[in-house]
Order: C-alpha cells, then structure tokens, then sequence
C-alpha cells in the first residue's frame, strides 16, 4: 500500500494459508514464527482471531519491542487468484487490526474461503528507512477438523410440555428430549443435544443446547436449523466455543416459536414431528504449521549476534506506554 510516508514495494511480504477451513471452523489461529532481519531484528507470529469480526494481530515472541510508530503494517485477505479482497492497516498505537465483519464473509464465503483455504497476506514496511531488499516468506497451517450432519426428527412434538425453568438440567422427562452423539475422537467425553419449550408470559419457543463436557481443548461449532416437509429452511442459528477443558453449552434460544409451527402444521410439522438439520464441526488443532520457503533475510530464529536498536529516549515517553498497553490483546 503506497502512502507519501511507504513506498509501493513492502520491505517485507508474509503470505499465510490455512488449509481445512468450513464455515462452522472457530477461527483462532496463530502463524508460524519468523524474523525479516532487514526490517526488525524481533521474533514476530501472526494471530487470527474470531471476536465479533474476524481481526488479526502482530505479535512478537520475545522481550525485543518495536514500536507501532516505527513501522507499518498491513493485513490482507487474498482471494484464489492472488488479489486482496480487503486490506487494512494498523494505526501508530497498535498492531491490532479488526479487518472483517463476520456477516460479511459468510455473505462472500466462495471469495474469502476457496478450496477450504483462508489465504492471509502480511506487509511491513520500515519508516524512514531506505531499504533496497523486498523479502518474502510463505507459510502454511493445515489443520484437523471433523465434521457431521443429520437430521433430528422431534416425534409426538405436541406432546411435549413447556418450562420456564432457566436450566436445562432441571427440566422433567417431558419436558425435554435429549440425542446423544458419538464422539469423533478417542477422547471420551459426554456431547448431547437438548431440546425443550420455554415459555414466558407471552410465548412458547423452541430452545435447543449443545453440551460439551470437560476433557478436551477443542473449537465447536454447531448450527440448528429448523426445515419444513420440502427440507426449506425456516430457521436457522449458528454457535461456536472453545472448550478450554472446561464443560461447555452452547445456546440455540428462541429457535422459532410454537405458534409459528402450529400455524402450519401440514408443513412444518409433518406427523406430528418438528425436524431438525444439525451440522457439527470439531477443530481438534493443527495437523502442521511451517514456513515452507523465503528469502535469506528471513529466518525462523533470531540471531544472537542482533541487537534491536531502540530510541532509548521513547521509552521515557507517556506515549510509548500507552502504545504497548493499547497492543496487547487479552484471549
């Protein structure tokens, strides 16, 4: 990106691809590690992450600290052909970078994610620097997902009462209905469905959680959709989590109300029977992650013999503070 401050041609050019990627993937990645020893002598790692939107972040690995003013940095996403579909810049205080809503690219997903792959590219240029070398590096992140879909058909659908109990775990037998799922690792632990009717003062609506029980570190994600007799859609939502090792639910709430089904029964209950289409995604981590070329100037390890010159000066500067607080980003 060309300013009256860059020229055209980035002193340093990182091109990440992650391979494996579906819509229901939770997205939180970080990239191999490198140094562009012509633009900065610190251990940087790109991370990726799923906020709200989707945001990317430079990061480095060791004590060595640049500041945000000395250098410009840009992400893009690439689409197949090699073209940025978006591209951003950070600002003076941080390297932090909100570069896409994620309504956006489930609306342009063909674009952002061809062949399953998200292809990141990351641009750096040194201020007040001339340098005469353009350096590259190309890495690449494949990663282990399972996926699963099936249809859930609620037989007897009017047979089952309504609650207004705020748990799940206190609902009575007939006010519930549970679907067991197999794992999709060797890893034992407890993944159900629960659907149930919560009722208020003004509606009954159809809740659905998916518990996850502890023992694992993985990414989930799940979308419940409601379909009528001719398998189109009416409803439909969209949850992810990370499990941390912790027991998890994820919350399909207000699905669709009862009335609404009711008001159709021909087509939307069929037989008595409300159907369900869930779709399951499990990111059990990374198959591999490796820079798998670039140029002599880049390398994955910081050289002993480098030192990073600071402007000792700029670190007694309120300014300088403020700038490595506002970097951090708390996961």
């Amino acid at each position: 990106m060309a300013t009256a401050d860059t020229p055209a041609r980035a002193h340093f050019t990182y091109i990440w691809t992650i391979e494996n990627v579906s819509k229901l993937t939770q997205i939180r990645f970080k990239s191999p590690s490198f140094v562009a020893h012509s633009v900065s002598k610190s251990k940087w790692y790109l991370e990726i992450e799923e906020i709200l939107d989707i945001c990317c972040c430079l990061r480095s690995e060791d004590a060595r600290k640049e500041l945000p003013s000395a250098i410009d940095a840009e992400f893009s996403f690439l689409a197949a052909d090699g073209s940025p579909l978006i591209s951003k810049r950070n600002d003076k205080h941080s390297f932090f970078i909100f570069l896409l809503i994620k309504d956006v690219s489930m609306e342009r997903w063909a674009d952002f994610i061809s062949n399953n792959t998200l292809t990141v590219r990351f641009r750096m240029w040194r201020k007040g620097c001339i340098i005469k070398t353009t350096d590259f590096c190309y890495a690449r992140t494949k990663l282990k997902t399972y996926t699963r879909s099936f249809l859930w058909p609620i037989e007897e659908f009017s047979a089952l009462n309504s609650s207004t109990a705020e748990d799940f775990s206190k609902l009575a037998t007939d006010e519930r209905k549970i679907y067991p799922l197999k794992n999709f690792t060797q890893n034992s632990h407890f993944m159900a469905l629960i659907l149930y009717l919560k009722r208020n003062s003004e509606t009954e609506d159809v809740c659905v959680d998916f518990l996850v029980e502890k023992g694992t570190d993985y990414g989930y994600k799940c979308e419940i959709t409601v379909v009528d007799v001719n398998g189109e859609i009416i409803a439909s939502k969209l949850e992810g989590v990370r499990t941390h090792f912790r027991s998890k639910i994820l919350n399909f709430w207000n699905l669709i109300s009862k009335s609404k089904l009711i008001s159709n029964k021909n087509l939307f209950l069929p037989n008595n029977t409300l159907l369900l289409r869930c779709s399951l995604e499990v990111c059990t981590g990374v198959i591999s992650s490796e820079i798998e070329n670039c140029t002599p100037n880049v390398s994955s390890v910081v050289k002993e013999d480098e030192v990073l010159e600071v402007n000792v000066a700029a670190m007694d500067d309120e300014d300088f503070h403020c700038n490595l607080r506002n970097t951090s980003l708390k996961i």
